[in-house]
């Protein structure tokens, strides 16, 4: 009897990258809270440790925070979301687009954050919405429908409002406004007009 097996090539390197490092940064995390304050967003003015244009460890949150996670339940579920997406956004996605889209993403998300809400985000719920995006418009350009990755965009919305509705924090949004942004640029991206080399035309010659 065949069983079936997860082959290495099936999961993306960006994202087994991103996987394996946010697991190193959680188990390091539980140990230390000095190192675990590096991957939460800075915050606005109101809260107890605001953002400063002074110190240059909160600039380096704006883009590191999607690294860190708050528990082993939203580690395990961000990295099932990615590993089930990841063989289809990294065939059509290069690792320095995807690159840019994840700092996009953790860029817009914490800045918004920084602005307006006195709680901190971090975590890969903005990525993960981000690839589920990307799945999404791949299926609409190839005028498909796929009912399965409805679901999982259903399931994965639910989530993120039961989590929201339960913690009170509506901060937990700017996750999704992120990575809608980022996948704006990468869709505009990927429809720019190639350009290519004029082709000599061979004159032909006529024999008398």
């Amino acid at each position: 009897m065949a069983s079936l097996r997860l082959k290495k090539e099936d999961v993306g390197a960006f994202t087994q990258l991103y996987v394996l490092l946010s697991v190193i940064i959680f188990i390091v995390s539980q140990q230390s809270l000095f190192f675990a304050s590096f991957f939460i967003s800075p915050t606005n003015v109101l809260s107890s440790e605001p953002f400063s244009l002074a110190n240059p460890w909160h600039y380096l949150r704006l883009f590191f925070h999607p690294f860190g996670h708050h528990s082993v339940l939203a580690l395990c579920a961000n990295a099932a979301f990615l590993f089930f997406l990841s063989p289809l956004v990294e065939k059509k996605y290069s690792k320095s687009i995807l690159l840019g889209m994840f700092f996009t993403c953790a860029l817009v998300s914490a800045s918004l954050t920084v602005a307006f809400f006195q709680n901190p985000i971090q975590g890969g719920t903005g990525f993960t919405f981000l690839y589920l995006l990307l799945c999404l418009i791949d299926s609409l350009e190839k005028q498909e429908f796929s009912f399965s990755l409805c679901i999982i965009l259903i399931l994965f919305l639910i989530r993120v409002f039961y989590e929201a509705v339960d913690e009170q924090d509506l901060s937990a949004f700017m996750h999704l406004v992120g990575s809608l942004v980022a996948s704006i640029l990468a869709f505009i991206h990927t429809k720019k007009p190639i350009r290519r080399k004029p082709v000599a035309k061979k004159e032909m010659k006529t024999k008398k």
